[in-house]
This record gives C-alpha cells, sequence and structure tokens, in this order.
C-alpha cells in the first residue's frame, strides 16, 4: 500500500522532467540545425534560410533529371530525406513556422522541384483531422 504513493511520485515527477527540455529546435539555431541534419541524413549540402513564418530549404541534387534512373531515384530519395527532415525541424520548433518549402534543382540550375506546405496541414494529417487526399490536394508541387 506504501508503494502506490511513491509510484504516484515516480510518475509525476517524470512527466514534469519531459516537459522541461524546451524545443529540439530553438528559433535561433534552427537553420544551421536543419542544414546540418540534411548533410548528416542526405549527404547533401542545403540552405536553410527563415522568412517570416515561413521556413526555406533549398538545395542542388546531381542526378536529379539524369537519364540514368539510379541516378535520378538516388536523387529523389535525398528529395525526400529533406521533406522529412524540414518536417521534422518545423514540428519541433519554437519559431512559429506556418509554411515550409523545400527547392530542389539540378546541377545546372535548369530544373526545379518545390514543394509548399502548411503546418497545420501537417499536424492535421498526424492528428487524422484531416484524410490523406486532402493532405495531399492541399501539398503544391511545382516544376519549373
Amino acid at each position: 500500500m506504501r508503494t502506490l504513493p511513491f509510484i504516484f511520485l515516480i510518475c509525476a515527477f517524470a512527466g514534469w522532467l519531459s516537459g522541461c527540455g524546451g524545443a529540439s529546435y530553438p528559433k535561433e539555431e534552427l537553420t544551421k540545425d536543419l542544414e546540418q541534419m540534411v548533410k548528416k541524413e542526405a549527404g547533401e549540402d542545403s540552405k536553410a534560410t527563415m522568412v517570416g513564418k515561413t521556413l526555406y530549404l533549398d538545395m542542388e541534387l546531381p542526378g536529379l533529371t539524369s537519364q540514368d534512373q539510379a541516378k535520378a531515384s538516388a536523387a529523389i530519395k535525398k528529395m525526400n530525406t529533406a521533406v522529412i527532415a524540414i518536417t521534422r525541424a518545423a514540428l519541433s520548433t519554437d519559431a512559429g513556422i506556418k509554411y515550409m518549402v523545400v527547392s530542389t534543382y539540378d546541377e545546372g540550375k535548369n530544373v526545379v522541384f518545390r514543394m509548399v506546405q502548411d503546418i497545420d496541414d501537417i499536424k492535421g494529417i498526424y492528428y487524422m483531422r484531416i484524410s490523406r487526399g486532402d493532405y495531399e490536394s492541399r501539398t503544391l508541387l511545382e516544376i519549373e
């Protein structure tokens, strides 16, 4: 009977400690942290910038428009890795981000793939407030 209050105290203390960490990506270091994350996970250099409530990530991907299927697939995989990284950063920061834009381009900057997403849509799909179809229809994909 004496262990019940002790267990409750431990659980309450653990809950209190888990809320004390703050943002994983503080707004002061967000762009630098995102660039490092993309470099580590995708193996490519990138440039992250914050303008107002929009987080931008630009990166050159060699092979993005290659005729070689293996090179093009590897570039698209790196692009997806960058999208996942910016999403994680945007959801784990105190910067108040509303939109995120990922632009990837080939070596000569002849072709640009750009994806624009609203953070509320990302949260909506994660928390099942919107359907997968709604989420996909709200994502803007551009090819220039």
